[in-house]
């Protein structure tokens, strides 16, 4: 009885951890996507407030990333523990930048931290990061766990999928696509 009370234990535990985003001092930033650990609700009521998500258990890990614009709300839930020996600042990018509306609720050790409000509806000169792409910055402090919840609503097609970056990659790649954009408007222009 005690052996399966353990295996179950240990089955239980995978099965959390393997939906949990792991930070350590080896972690690669480069190819680093939340689709690969978030969970998906579509809440077809569209009425469905942040409350509700934290007691919802219907979260179901789907691969599937791009929606069809419809008058459902989706939600996406990603945990992250950091367990690297040093605090982290991480970038979320969106490759979508036309979604309407994304609402960011962050819980950091199962407290309610941090709101962000994004998306094309929203004024872009009250943003953290003012970029044409939905994007965010979180410090994540060594040995806590931070649950974030993302709500979309868009009359346009949604993405769920966000790039997750450090600071060295996301200034790289965001230094990378203005110059792209640079010689390609200046040869539009000539």
């Amino acid at each position: 009885m005690i052996k399966k009370a353990i295996f179950l234990f240990f089955i239980s535990f995978n099965y959390i951890i393997a939906n949990t985003l792991i930070l350590n001092d080896n972690t690669n930033y480069s190819d680093l996507i939340s689709t690969s650990y978030q969970k998906t609700f579509i809440d077809k009521s569209a009425k469905l407030i942040i409350d509700d998500m934290v007691k919802n258990t219907s979260f179901k890990q789907i691969s599937k990333s791009n929606y069809k614009a419809s008058k459902n709300t989706i939600w996406t839930k990603l945990s992250i523990k950091n367990l690297s020996s040093k605090d982290l600042k991480l970038y979320f990018e969106n490759n979508r930048p036309i979604i309407d509306i994304i609402d960011v609720y962050i819980f950091k050790d199962e407290k309610a931290y941090k709101k962000i409000e994004l998306g094309e509806n929203r004024d872009i000169k009250k943003r953290e990061l003012q970029t044409r792409k939905s994007t965010f910055s979180l410090q994540v402090e060594k040995n806590s766990k931070y649950t974030i919840y993302i709500m979309y609503k868009s009359y346009t097609s949604i993405s769920t999928f966000w790039k997750i970056e450090n600071q060295y990659n996301y200034i790289s790649s965001s230094t990378l696509e203005s110059l792209s954009w640079g010689i390609f408007i200046g040869i539009i222009i000539t």
